[in-house]
């Protein structure tokens, strides 16, 4: 080992002092004697064995070369000028003894110095040695922390790619589902392309054709759409920048790249069906819906025209309630409806002027529900009445006919009470109600006050006694027409009640009771219009006194 090698292992040089050397000797040895004890296998133990050994070597190389050539072999000596002649030979005699043993100091000094330059070179050689270990050690010790650092670096590679691969395991079914959803839409379109290609070439039809043309278009515009929402989705997006990001090794990022990525596959799924929907499936049966619309009401048309309404009707029915058509189909019914009333009325007025009332009645009576809701006009209003009229008073005419051949005029009378002013058919009313009039106040019935009979005949008057005051029954003077139920008005329901109610001396009615009745929900409006009649009393032997009077109220619509 060199001194030059030895100076290059502390960092000194020649000119270091003493407290440098051993200073940079002490902190050299420490490094090795603390890699010494870290070191992992027992071969590099014995390595760092080795160069310790080698540096102690260094530093002898070291310090045995400067204490060499800080003592010099011979020292220089001055000679005065003004030495005597004596002296010169003294000192003649004594350079020259000087000089024999110099000569002898020398010899012995290059023997000495020759082996000991064999021992320093071997010297050097065995430290040159153990520097190469040295280096080698130091060498082996960074290729094993390498090797370390490359182990943990995988082993954390492989932490990641497994952890990478789980979240990816966790989204990969929404993946599949939606490549799965787009496959089988571009398998879809392609046989609604070869559909629509087929029935334009080979299709005999008009509306085939359409329709085979419109479902390719929409399914198009769905497919549009699943392609944008696809890539738009939060989940797309975060596995194609993942798969990037593994691509250049960033195994963290990609990992964060779909770490916060929310997929629920059934709301995906839903979503994509809501757009299949929407876009192709809602957009066909429109399509479809319209065009068979479109049909219907161009036959509905040509049957009005033919005055045929409810054949009409029957064509645009069944889309009322289509919401692609409702609208459309709502407007073209109210015509519809319009035109089969003024139709049905115009016939009906027709019939009434030649007198065939009931005939008109079935007529508009006959109209369907949907008609009878629409507003009548104030000819119709009136016509309505005037044909309801006519057919209450038929039928009152014929119920009081048939009571007054019973003998009870009063309940005649009252049949045709709520007609009297009907400006239809009051005239007529009244002429019969005062036919009957004429006739009850000849035959009515009445009891007597005591007594619980109702056919009381007068008492003949005897031989020899006064005669009897005429009695005279209790007579109407005011009457209110009752009203009819509401809860039966849409059943059009015909009835009577049969009504017992005292007749004060006083003419009020009093002790009101309904003893039969057709329909129980005639009972109170009967009672409620009973009370607000007056009368004039019976009087009997000259006396007012209270009667009690039984008699049948009618109802109809």
């Amino acid at each position: 080992m060199t001194l030059e090698e030895s100076l290059r292992i502390f960092n000194l040089n020649s000119e270091s002092g003493e407290e440098e050397r051993f200073k940079a000797y002490a902190e050299v040895k420490k490094q090795l004697e603390e890699k010494q004890a870290k070191a992992p296998t027992k071969g590099l133990q014995e390595k760092y064995e080795l160069a310790l050994s080698r540096l102690d070597e260094a530093i002898e190389r070291i310090e045995l070369n400067l204490e060499v050539t800080a003592k010099p072999l011979f020292e220089s000596r001055g000679e005065s000028s003004t030495a005597n002649r004596s002296e010169k030979k003294s000192r003649l005699i004594l350079k020259n003894r000087n000089m024999v043993v110099a000569s002898a100091v020398v010899a012995l000094a290059i023997s000495a110095v020759g082996v000991g330059l064999w021992q320093w070179n071997l010297s050097e050689r065995a430290k040159e040695q153990a520097r190469i270990e040295a280096e080698a050690a130091l060498k082996a010790e960074a290729e094993h922390e390498a090797e370390i650092k490359r182990l943990k670096k995988e082993q954390e590679e492989n932490a990641l790619k497994m952890e990478l691969k789980l979240k990816r395991s966790l989204l990969q079914p929404v993946i599949t589902i939606l490549d799965q959803k787009l496959q089988k839409a571009n398998t879809k379109l392609a046989d609604l392309e070869a559909t629509q290609r087929i029935s334009t070439e080979y299709g005999n039809q008009k509306e085939e054709k359409e329709l085979s043309s419109f479902r390719k278009t929409a399914y198009e515009n769905y497919v549009e759409k699943l392609v944008g929402y696809v890539e738009t989705l939060p989940v797309s997006i975060g596995m194609d920048r993942s798969k990037e990001l593994e691509e250049k090794g960033n195994y963290s990022e990609a990992i964060l790249a779909i770490s916060n990525v929310e997929a629920d596959r059934d709301q995906i799924s839903n979503y994509i069906a809501k757009l299949e929907k929407t876009h192709y499936h809602e957009a066909v049966a429109e399509f479809t819906a319209r065009k068979a619309f479109a049909k219907a009401l161009e036959a509905s048309k040509q049957n009005a025209i033919r005055e045929n309404h409810s054949e009409a009707i029957s064509l645009i029915k069944p889309y009322e309630n289509n919401k692609y058509v409702e609208i459309e189909a709502g407007k073209a019914l109210q015509n519809l409806y319009l035109a089969k009333r003024d139709h049905v009325f115009a016939e009906a007025s027709e019939a009434t002027k030649l007198g065939e009332h009931d005939a008109a009645r079935e007529m508009v009576y006959a109209l369907d529900e949907d008609t009878r809701k629409l507003e009548l006009t104030s000819d119709q209003e009136a016509l309505i009445l005037k044909l309801n009229a006519e057919y209450a008073y038929k039928q009152a005419l014929a119920t009081a006919k048939l009571v007054s051949e019973s003998g009870d005029y009063q309940q005649a009378k009252s049949i045709l009470n709520y007609l009297l002013e009907d400006p239809h058919v009051g005239q007529r009313a009244k002429e019969e109600w005062d036919r009957l009039d004429t006739l009850a106040n000849r035959h009515f019935e009445y009891e007597n006050n005591a007594t619980d009979e109702w056919n009381l005949v007068p008492e003949s008057p005897t031989e020899g006694t006064k005669p009897k005051i005429e009695d005279t029954p209790p007579k109407v003077i005011s009457q209110v027409e009752p009203s009819y139920p509401v809860s039966l008005k849409h059943r059009n329901v015909e009835g009577f009640v049969d009504l017992e109610w005292t007749v004060t001396p006083e003419g009020d009615v009093t002790k009101i009771e309904a003893v039969k009745s057709s329909h129980r929900e005639f009972e109170e409006p009967a009672i409620a219009a009973l009370r607000k009649w007056k009368f004039e009393p019976r009087r009997k032997d000259g006396e007012l006194v209270s009667a009690k009077i039984r008699q049948r109220m009618l109802f109809a619509p």
